[in-house]
């Protein structure tokens, strides 16, 4: 079984909307009394709405990615998991799902050809000379 890395930046998008949420919640108990139904469904629908401002709730996350991504274009990079022909690769500290025709294993270095959303494609290269 695989660990999943943790997500820093995602985590404090939660603490965020939940913060937020939590401080809507008291503007409302202030504003209009206590009243337990009114409160939770202030807490939770805030919260949502903030989440999803935050991007926490994307439907098509990777889409967003297409113009940030095309500088990856022609990157060595080093394989995590082995390609055959699906695999992982580290690009700048993150782990990217990749694909390619050959295998590649575990620990050689890709080049990246091209980006389709959060998935890269790849094709076995040489170490990069530092």
């Amino acid at each position: 079984m695989q660990r999943r890395r943790f997500n820093t930046e995602q985590a404090v998008r939660h603490i965020l909307a939940v913060l937020g949420g939590a401080v809507t919640t008291g503007v409302v108990h202030e504003l209009y009394g206590p009243s337990l139904v009114r409160e939770s469904l202030v807490f939770f629908g805030s919260t949502l709405a903030l989440g999803y401002f935050l991007g926490l709730y994307r439907v098509a996350r990777g889409t967003e990615l297409v113009g940030e991504t095309q500088h990856m274009i022609g990157s060595k990079v080093r394989v995590m998991e082995p390609i055959n022909p699906k695999g992982k690769i580290l690009y700048h500290s993150k782990l990217w799902v990749a694909e390619s025709d050959e295998f590649i294993d575990e620990g050689e270095w890709a080049e990246i050809l091209s980006v389709h959303g959060r998935k890269l494609r790849v094709r076995k290269c040489e170490r990069p000379h530092r």
